[in-house]
């Protein structure tokens, strides 16, 4: 994933990078990563706004208060929760 985001960002391919960050918040997840998924996730979920993804922004914020919850943040935890449901 690292290569398709190096390449994506070369080429200025939106769709590929938003693909990228999306498999290399996949992996940090698995990882238990919690600091990173959010690090990526920010920039992701930016990108998806961007470009009209609502469903692929539903899933992005879940994972984001799913990794607060593991940094027991919950009050963040919730609000990203409550962005995946607006």
């Amino acid at each position: 994933y690292q290569q398709c985001l190096a390449l994506a960002r070369q080429q200025k391919d939106t769709s590929g990078l938003i693909l990228a960050l999306n498999g290399v918040a996949s992996v940090y997840w698995r990882q238990e990563r919690d600091a990173d998924v959010l690090r990526i996730s920010e920039t992701l979920v930016r990108l998806q706004k961007t470009a009209g993804l609502t469903t692929d922004q539903i899933e992005t914020y879940n994972r984001m208060g799913l990794a607060y919850l593991n940094l027991s943040d919950a009050p963040q935890a919730l609000r990203h929760f409550t962005k995946a449901l607006d």
